[in-house]
């Protein structure tokens, strides 16, 4: 029997009715992936459609989860890093081509199964010690994916990524994101970074509010902790931390004066950004940090460090603020700025009325042309 046509039978025991049929055919996947196949894209299609419709066939919530935490283990038995990122492009792949196919009460377990591979794929790379080569592969598979910017992409998926990102990763780390290295941590969010550039609306509010602004709440929340004394353990946080802040900072500046961002995004990518720049000023300020990082001396200085940040994405207050009633440099700077989101507010305000004055001009010459014609 060929390569091709063992394939085809796995993928028909798989999508059997009976469940000790598919389970037999879940153990020969599991031992084919870790036989070293060259597997082709083609094949990994043909079992993943098998995978599918094995875990749409599966009853019983602790049956589920079972599969779901053995299909995503899969992940593991692949020797070849390049092989087993095919196989995720494929999962991905098929779960964007077949989501239309799920039913409001099979929905749950598929979200569960998302978050189970999404979980291993994570273990992978921490267990290659967070390799920014492995890291890139995921990033790149989740580009082409379900955050590629091409039709027929399942928004589902893409909230459902949003959702549990951050978590899994933390779950994982058993740990702060920002005592990962930020090179990595920069790689494993430039899917989203990349999405935000051409979304529409509503992703970009969710992408805001479930990974940029849930990124900022954490870390200014860790450095509002950190008060009195430093010890040595503490400085060390806030020097990770403040390496976190300068590359995400950096490359939303990037991503938001990009000539290939939406326009309409571009705005909204700039408030974050801010965000990002008020901490790492707020670093600065307090602990006299260079731009690369390397000094760290506390400064002697009273400075209160708070954090608000709006449920909502569209807001002009930047939710992290310095304040500090001894040092006019600093408060004049603050004042400039504010002036600065009022005055962007008040002249798209005026473009906006010059826009609706033009249109209603518009209006009211064609009413006039079409009267002159009835008369004439």
């Amino acid at each position: 029997m060929s390569e091709i046509d063992l394939i085809k039978d796995i993928a028909k025991t798989l999508a059997s009715h009976d469940q000790a049929i598919r389970d037999e055919g879940v153990d020969l996947v599991d031992q084919y992936t870790k036989s070293g196949h060259p597997f082709t894209e083609l094949e990994f299609k043909k079992i993943w459609k098998g995978l599918f419709f094995c875990f749409f066939h599966s009853d019983k919530t602790p049956y589920q989860q079972d599969l779901a935490h053995k299909l995503s283990k899969f992940q593991h038995n692949f020797k070849d890093i390049d092989r087993l990122f095919l196989w995720n492009k494929v999962y991905w792949w098929t779960m964007n081509r077949e989501w239309a196919k799920i039913d409001r009460l099979r929905l749950d377990k598929y979200y569960s199964l998302m978050r189970y591979f999404l979980n291993e794929t994570i273990s992978v790379i921490k267990l290659n010690e967070w390799n920014i080569d492995i890291a890139e592969k995921h990033a790149q598979v989740l580009i082409e994916g379900p955050l590629a910017n091409i039709p027929g992409t399942q928004l589902g998926i893409l909230y459902h990524l949003c959702d549990t990102y951050l978590p899994e990763i933390r779950r994982v780390h058993a740990g702060p994101l920002f005592t990962i290295n930020p090179k990595v941590i920069l790689v494993l969010l430039e899917p989203f970074f990349h999405y935000l550039s051409f979304s529409k609306t509503v992703p970009l509010q969710r992408i805001m509010k479930e990974i940029l602004i849930v990124i900022v709440e954490d870390w200014s929340a860790a450095l509002a902790a950190e008060s009195g004394e430093y010890t040595d353990e503490e400085v060390q946080i806030i020097q990770l931390l403040y390496a976190h802040v300068v590359e995400i900072s950096e490359r939303m500046f990037i991503l938001a004066s990009s000539p290939d961002t939406k326009n309409g995004n571009r705005d909204q990518i700039y408030l974050i950004q801010e965000q990002f720049e008020n901490m790492k000023k707020f670093i600065e300020t307090l602990f006299g940090v260079d731009d690369e990082g390397n000094s760290l001396e506390e400064s002697g200085e009273e400075v209160e460090y708070t954090t608000k940040v709006s449920d909502t994405v569209n807001t002009q207050d930047p939710p992290v603020k310095i304040k500090d009633d001894n040092e006019v440099p600093l408060e004049t700077n603050n004042q400039t700025k504010e002036g600065k989101t009022g005055a962007k507010s008040n002249e798209s305000e005026n473009k906006n009325t010059r826009k609706r004055r033009k249109r209603k001009r518009k209006k009211n010459k064609n009413n006039a042309n079409k009267k002159r014609k009835v008369d004439s």
